[in-house]
Parts: structure tokens; sequence; C-alpha cells
């Protein structure tokens, strides 16, 4: 299914079996009820940014530094070196996002924009984090048995820092029930290999129901991302210091340190800091304009 063009209805369904994707950023709102019984995905919204002036193989661009998303602090790029062995010098990982705290969240959820922030390191496109979605309704919100949300944070395939989990926020007037799952993970980090050390993980994401009543029997997972795998060894002179994952309600892992040996492994990356839920038991009337 594609997302709607106008986003404002009175009762909506997602059948059994169908999936609506929508893009980071989305509010959704209804003067009736919204019922999920399908899948509803959000894409990545948060991606690198700020180009630090060296070609990859004249061919991939480098970049050093994530997109904070709504975090406090973008992910940062390892530093790197284009000859550490002749000259032997250790390269330093980079640092992970800073987590949005629990009372921002609480009191101005309805200000972010745009979800968890990017991993930083090699732009590859896969270190995006995890997009936002609201779901406004003045009826019942309810994610059926059936039903799955998805906002997660994604995974690059090596040097990057994993992207920070999405934000989901579930309102209405009446009730908000979750029986099925929502997922808002941070993404795992990108593995090492010849040039340059792996990812730190990307923190876990937040899930916010807001409503007199709220009902949570099923499944929330805001998970940090893992750090990536060392196992490929560092060999080239010139070296990149894994990149710091992003964050969103948890804190972004930091990336892999390389030491000046002339081929070596990089030191453990590390993983993404846990998410939160929070239930916010008020009527959100004011959301509803």
């Amino acid at each position: 299914m594609a997302p709607p063009a106008n986003p404002n209805f009175g009762n909506i369904t997602i059948n059994a079996g169908q999936t609506l994707a929508v893009p980071a950023g989305t509010t959704i709102r209804c003067s009736g009820t919204f019922t999920n019984n399908g899948t509803l995905l959000v894409t990545q919204g948060a991606f690198a940014a700020a180009l630090d002036n060296f070609a990859f193989f004249a061919t991939v661009d480098i970049y050093s530094t994530g997109h904070p998303g709504d975090s406090f602090r973008p992910a940062i790029g390892g530093s790197y070196d284009i000859n550490s062995v002749a000259v032997p010098r250790n390269i330093q990982g980079g640092l992970g996002g800073a987590a949005i705290p629990q009372a921002t969240a609480t009191t101005s959820f309805n200000s972010f924009r745009i979800g968890g922030g990017s991993g930083a390191g090699w732009r590859s496109g896969s270190e995006g984090g995890g997009g936002l979605v609201k779901v406004y309704c003045s009826g019942d919100v309810t994610n059926s048995a059936m039903g799955t949300i998805s906002a997660n944070g994604g995974t690059p395939v090596r040097l990057s820092g994993g992207g920070g989990g999405g934000i989901v926020i579930l309102a209405s007037r009446s009730s908000v029930v979750n029986a099925g799952a929502i997922n808002a993970n941070g993404g795992n980090g990108g593995t090492s290999f010849g040039f340059g050390g792996a990812g730190g993980g990307g923190g876990g994401g937040i899930v916010l129901f807001v409503a007199p009543t709220v009902s949570n029997t099923g499944t929330v997972s805001v998970a940090g991302g893992t750090g990536g795998s060392t196992a490929t060894q560092v060999s080239n002179p010139t070296r990149y210091g894994g990149g710091g994952g992003g964050a969103s309600g948890g804190t972004g892992g930091n990336g892999s340190d390389i030491s000046a040996l002339a081929t070596v492994t990089a030191s453990p990356p590390s993983t993404g800091s846990v998410g939160y839920v929070l239930s916010i038991l008020a009527n959100p009337a004011y959301l509803m304009q």
C-alpha cells in the first residue's frame, strides 16, 4: 500500500496481510478509530552528512558526521589517516549520538519531526535513523494481536555506526491498545574491514502511548543495536576509526579504535543503549486540532 496523499481520515483500518509504508515524520489523523491488523512500516529518515572531503576509491564519499534526527547530538565519525603505518598513529573511533531524555519526550513529543539519528562514518545509504510516525485519533487507537508497527534503525555493511531506533507515538482521546508488536530498535554497527574499524550500535527508540486509558499487553522492543564485528583485520595504510551509532531514546555506541600496528584487530565497538516506552494517561485533545 502507498502512503495516503492526505493523512486525515474518519476511520482507518490496515487489513491483515497488508503493509502501509509511510515516510519518516508522517502524522496520521482521524476523527474516528485507527486499527492495525497488518503492518505499519516507517521508513528511515535521517542519514549521514558533513562531507570530510576525502574520496574513498575516488567513488564513495566518506562522511564524518551523522544526522542527529530528533536526538540531542549527532553521531561522530572516527578519525582517519592516509599513512598511519609509515608514521605510526592510533586512530580513534567516533562517538555515538546523545539520547533524548525521557522528560523531553514526555513534555515535547509533539515537536519531534524525523526520528532517530543516523550512524556516522561511511555514507552507504543503510545507516539511517529509524523514522518517526504519529497516529492521532479522537477514537480508539488499536494495534491488534495481528498488527506490527516497525520503525527500526538501519544497519550498514561496514565502517559506519548503526542508526538510532525510530519514534512511534500513538495518541487517542479515548484509548490506546497494543496487543501486537511494536519494534523501534537501534541498528547494528557495520563490520570492520581492511581500511577501518567497526561501527557502534544505534541507540534504542521511543514508543509513547497517550490516552486516558492505555492497555499494553503486546510486545514492544526498543533495544540498542550491537557494535559491528571486528573479525576482519585492518591492514591498509589508509585507515578510518569506526563511526559512532545514532541516538534516539538510547545513546549510540562508540566506534572501534585502531592501534598503530601494521596489521591489527580493531578494538570492540560498543552497543547502543536501550530506549524506552512511556504511557501518558491524559486526554490529548490539543493534538487533534
